[in-house]
């Protein structure tokens, strides 16, 4: 029988046991979400293939199957969650604050792990606050994400720490570019729009970039509610210069610009 960790932060495993617990959760998520799927769709890829629809009452069975699965893989997924250290564990509400400062202190593991909750919980709020209201969002590609950043870019890290805060803009920059190469929010089972999912979704890595720089700037924690909101609506009307800054050859330093330039005046 595996042990939950105690309070003092120990994990079973180590950095094995929480990157073990990471994939679990993603793939426990994996679940829930091609459940709701099918209880929002409500036809069967075999019957839509057939073209005969299902009548009213399958279709309403085949929902109450699907509620009643929703429901046992979020019950899942708090027993993977509560193998965490209690301090690391997705959306924990105690705080509601965010720090990018404790990402990368040292300590290597805790920093990851802090770093893998505290984006997840971002890149969420503000996707739901750009349309797409329950993304699917990989948290071992975040885990990803943050040990090719603290691999290659340990001198901005540094100066990020010491209160350099063109160093934090490039390295919020550097965030958002590795989160759309690595593509922590799996868009096949993210609902919305279907046409402008995608767009959406790289929109939302940059908004994440200039919450992360705006987090640097900031002396203290931030409210992770108010720096959701603050930098949603400074991207939403600069939104077509930061898409096309996405997409450029010199994406890097398109994004620092910005981030420089709007970082030190929102909350």
């Amino acid at each position: 029988m595996v042990e939950n960790p105690d309070e003092k932060g120990s994990t079973p495993l180590g950095g094995l046991g929480e990157e073990l617990a990471s994939v679990v959760r993603d793939r426990v998520r994996d679940a829930r979400h091609v459940v709701r799927r099918l209880a929002a769709g409500g036809v069967s890829r075999d019957v839509a293939l057939s073209r005969q629809p299902l009548t009213a009452a399958p279709r309403e069975l085949l929902r109450g199957v699907a509620r009643l699965s929703d429901t046992a893989l979020t019950q899942a997924e708090t027993i993977a969650v509560s193998f965490a250290p209690p301090p690391l564990r997705p959306h924990r509400k105690e705080s509601g604050l965010f720090d990018p400062r404790l990402h990368f202190a040292p300590g290597g593991m805790q920093g990851a792990a802090l770093f893998k909750r505290d984006i997840y919980g971002l890149a969420k709020g503000i996707l739901a606050a750009l349309g797409l209201s329950d993304p699917l969002i990989h948290e071992s590609r975040l885990g990803d994400a943050h040990h090719a950043l603290e691999r290659g870019s340990a001198t901005l890290v540094a100066a990020a720490r010491n209160g350099d805060e063109q160093a934090a803009c490039r390295l919020a920059a550097r965030l958002a570019l590795e989160l759309a190469r690595r593509e922590p929010v799996i868009l096949a089972l993210t609902g919305g729009p279907g046409r402008r999912k995608a767009e959406i979704v790289d929109f939302g890595y940059a908004v994440v970039g200039l919450a992360v720089a705006v987090a640097w700037t900031n002396a203290e924690a931030s409210a992770q509610a108010e720096l959701i909101d603050g930098t949603v609506t400074a991207a939403l009307a600069r939104q077509e210069e930061l898409e096309n800054a996405m997409g450029a050859s010199e994406a890097e330093e398109r994004l620092t610009e910005i981030y420089a330039k709007l970082a030190p005046h929102l909350p």
